[in-house]
């Protein structure tokens, strides 16, 4: 297998953890069951559950960013946690189909550091969220990988296949 290949599948496999963690926050599920497998996400009132949590022990997160999440966030919460919902579901698209996909591994990044920002020192999640941060910055950094961006008239791979033709001349006599 190629490092792009593997580089694809990764970016599949987050895109895919961050959709169903979207639609979670979109139609209010949290859990799903396939056979003996069973599926935990985070809906909108379990994300805010988690946030309160972390924000209200004085011991855990960067204080700054606490305090923003305290003052800012969680008042607003009936409005962020829809930008939350939307910014998972769009990078769980972009990484899935690979359209806009160093942009929907930046915005994963951006989500995932706050979170890692957040959540420090608590235990808990503090290494997922950096698994995520550490994963979506290779995919950030990493071009050209194969995905539906190839077929935008953006792409430099859509360019090179566009046959140019030359200009006809003339002769002037």
């Amino acid at each position: 297998m190629s490092w792009s290949a593997a580089l694809v599948v990764l970016r599949t496999f987050l895109g895919i953890a961050y959709f169903t963690n979207g639609l979670a926050k979109l139609i209010g599920f949290s859990n799903f069951t396939i056979g003996p497998w069973t599926q935990y996400l985070i809906n909108r009132p379990g994300a805010k559950g988690v946030l309160t949590y972390d924000v209200h022990n004085p011991h855990y997160g960067i204080p700054l960013a606490r305090d923003f999440a305290h003052n800012f966030v969680l008042p607003n919460w009936d409005v962020i946690g829809w930008v939350v919902t939307a910014g998972e579901l769009g990078v769980g698209i972009a990484l899935l189909l690979g359209i806009f996909g160093r942009l929907g591994a930046f915005a994963g990044f951006l989500m995932a550091l706050m979170l890692f920002i957040w959540d420090l020192g608590a235990g808990g999640w503090t290494y997922d969220y950096l698994y995520d941060v550490v994963l979506l910055g290779i995919l950030m950094l990493t071009p050209n990988l194969p995905g539906l961006d190839r077929l935008m008239p953006w792409s430099r791979a859509y360019r090179g296949r566009r046959t140019v033709q030359a200009p006809a001349t003339t002769s002037t006599g």
